[in-house]
């Protein structure tokens, strides 16, 4: 959605130049990738921290990797995501 919106941007408005020029970053994990839709309604222990344990291995892979782009600029092009739509 804020793909679609940065394309959409009014220039002169404030809160358009707000969406416009907001940073953004994505954490993802191919482990994480796999799981089915099943998998939302999983509640046991084991699954419950393997999810903790991959989401803090993605974050620290992250921050690995882009540290010194937060608060700089964007890790993920959003233009990427909407070409051919």
């Amino acid at each position: 959605m804020i793909a679609l919106l940065r394309q959409m941007v009014c220039l002169g408005d404030n809160e358009s130049a707000r969406w416009a020029s907001m940073r953004i970053h994505r954490i993802s994990s191919n482990v994480l990738l796999e799981l089915g839709y099943s998998s939302k309604l999983n509640g046991e222990w084991a699954f419950l921290t393997m999810l903790r344990d991959q989401g803090r291995k993605a974050a620290e892979g992250f921050l690995e990797a882009h540290r010194q782009d937060l608060g700089r600029r964007s890790t993920l092009d959003l233009d990427v995501l909407l070409e051919g739509v």
